[in-house]
């Protein structure tokens, strides 16, 4: 019995039909339905668009028209609100300095000096952060894993790479598990990790026979997928195609791209 539950944990077949049984939409996502080759290309405008203005005021333009986004295509605006919580707290040690470190000139306000450029890179690098994690956010939400990773291998990336990264986040919960199990037998054991000696060489030890575990699995799974005719290409469903929709969204995010832009070729052309 116990071999027979390793072996359905491991099985590509298992792989293979939970792959097919995957939803081909999120529930309750309005971005569901749209192309993932579409989004992906989406992404791209979005994030080189954004991510290479030096303006803030187009950033932030964009910034916005990028949570309004949110608002209507994502499933839980929840969950996106916490996940951004949590990457504002992560930003916030940089964006604070910035306006106190900034480039001179210096205006005195409330008995501290402040870099009006400081405060510029601050907004602008807000911005970035927002418009990007929206643009991420929705792809990842909106999308499930295996038609992601259909629509990266339409677009041209390799196949054999797509289908390497969809084993590692199939596989990469059996790592944790099995460093589980070694972190519980070592506690069980008597062992306490300190900053000494023992302590170091107890980690390295472990950490080596992690690695040979992972080796080792990551063997047979290649044997069984080989004995059942693995050519280093993924089973993949047909994608559903282009339509208006998916025009509509790549005008959109050729609009967030180069909105950013907007006032510096004004200024430009002015």
């Amino acid at each position: 019995m116990g071999q027979k539950g390793t072996s359905t944990s491991l099985s590509p077949v298992n792989y293979t039909e939970m792959m097919a049984s995957e939803p081909t939409q999120v529930p309750g996502a309005l971005g569901a339905r749209l192309d993932p080759r579409a989004k992906l290309a989406a992404l791209a405008v979005v994030v080189f668009g954004v991510g290479l203005c030096p303006d803030w005021r187009g950033v932030a333009l964009a910034a916005g028209v990028s949570t309004v986004a949110v608002a209507f295509l994502a499933p839980d605006w929840r969950e996106w609100a916490r996940r951004l919580a949590s990457l504002t707290l992560l930003a916030l040690a940089v964006v604070l300095l910035l306006p106190l470190t900034g480039p001179g000139p210096y205006v005195q306000a409330v008995g501290l000096h402040w870099s009006p450029r400081g405060c510029e890179l601050a907004a602008l690098l807000l911005g970035k952060m927002l418009a990007m994690f929206n643009a991420v956010w929705l792809l990842s939400t909106t999308t499930p894993l295996s038609d992601l990773l259909a629509g990266l291998a339409r677009l041209g990336l390799p196949r054999q790479g797509v289908a390497l990264v969809g084993l590692t986040i199939r596989y990469v919960h059996l790592f944790e598990l099995e460093l589980q199990r070694l972190r519980l037998a070592l506690r069980t054991r008597g062992f306490r990790n300190r900053f000494n000696r023992h302590g170091w060489r107890t980690a390295a030890v472990a950490t080596g026979s992690l690695l040979l575990h992972g080796l080792d699995r990551a063997e047979r799974v290649a044997q069984a997928w080989q004995t059942r005719g693995w050519h280093g290409v993924m089973p993949q469903r047909p994608l559903p195609g282009w339509s208006a929709r998916e025009a509509l969204l790549l005008a959109v995010a050729v609009l967030l791209g180069v909105l950013p832009w907007a006032g510096l070729m004004g200024s430009a052309w002015g």
